[in-house]
């Protein structure tokens, strides 16, 4: 099945200029960038947000963005309900592709790049996805980030080429009630009947235990959908176009204080623009 993941070391930039206050010219693709961009670490105010968090720029981002009173994890799961929108909307075609090409579906990865670009109000604004990003490395840091990247996009795709023998075995895993009870009538102990090993195919068992593979050997990354136990977003159905836009996520409180901002202020203050990668 799909799987997607995020990323958590992501990069930070700012703009030096205060952003065009004129409506965005959609005619030209390039309208919402400003050519200049800061790297966090040239910013004073946040040298003791840096130093705190190991030199991770996402995580000093959120760091100022809590000490501001804006709440950050809220920022970080409209993202993640953004990108998992957005991926759910292209699953069909993803999948049709698998057919046409005959290729495995559970033999390939694809690493993106999202940008977004975050307002004066702490909301994350989609501007590009990145099919083919670019991992050449202007600087130590950023190539610290992109290296880990790579290592850890490979050590999680690994995982499916090793054989089952060698897959960690399945923790707290149980079949549903209706699988248990045609377990049950199979003349089979009760609470043998509890475990999944008894009402799951070879296929499906090696399924689940690349995944819990995968989890334990994730590094920097998050498996956003289908939801960890840590949380995640929820995918579409197949059969949805969702509009992938930060107002229409209402989960929390946040969200409805960020609904009452007057939609014409213009934004200032705080901008960054960072990468979020899934493969």
């Amino acid at each position: 099945p799909l799987r997607v993941w995020s990323f958590g070391l992501s990069l930070v930039r700012f703009c030096e200029g205060e952003y065009p206050r004129a409506p965005a010219d959609f005619s030209v693709l390039s309208r919402y960038v400003i050519k200049e961009y800061t790297p966090i670490w040239k910013l004073p105010r946040f040298a003791s947000a840096l130093a705190a968090c190991n030199q991770s720029a996402f995580c000093a981002l959120r760091r100022e963005l809590r000490n501001a009173g804006y709440d950050d994890a809220y920022l970080t799961r409209s993202m993640h309900k953004m990108a998992t929108a957005l991926i759910g909307a292209l699953r069909p075609r993803m999948f049709a592709a698998f057919r046409r090409l005959r290729l495995r579906s559970d033999a390939t990865f694809e690493v993106f790049r999202f940008d977004f670009m975050i307002d004066a109000w702490a909301r994350a604004i989609l501007t590009e996805v990145n099919i083919s990003p670019n991992l050449v490395a202007a600087h130590p840091i950023d190539g610290e980030v992109k290296l880990r990247l790579l290592r850890d996009t490979l050590t999680i795709a690994k995982q499916r080429l090793l054989p089952t023998e060698t897959l960690p075995q399945l923790r707290g895993v149980h079949c549903s009630e209706g699988c248990c009870k045609l377990a049950s009538t199979a003349t089979l102990p009760a609470a043998c009947a509890r475990f999944a090993a008894l009402c799951l195919m070879d296929a499906e068992l090696r399924m689940l235990r690349v995944s819990q593979a995968e989890a334990f050997n994730a590094g920097a990354f998050q498996r956003i959908w289908p939801p960890s136990a840590e949380g995640g977003a929820k995918l579409p159905p197949e059969q949805t176009t969702p509009e992938v836009t930060a107002s229409q996520a209402t989960e929390s409180a946040a969200a409805d204080e960020f609904a009452t901002l007057p939609e014409t202020r213009a934004p200032e203050g705080l901008h960054a623009c960072w990468a979020m990668t899934l493969p």
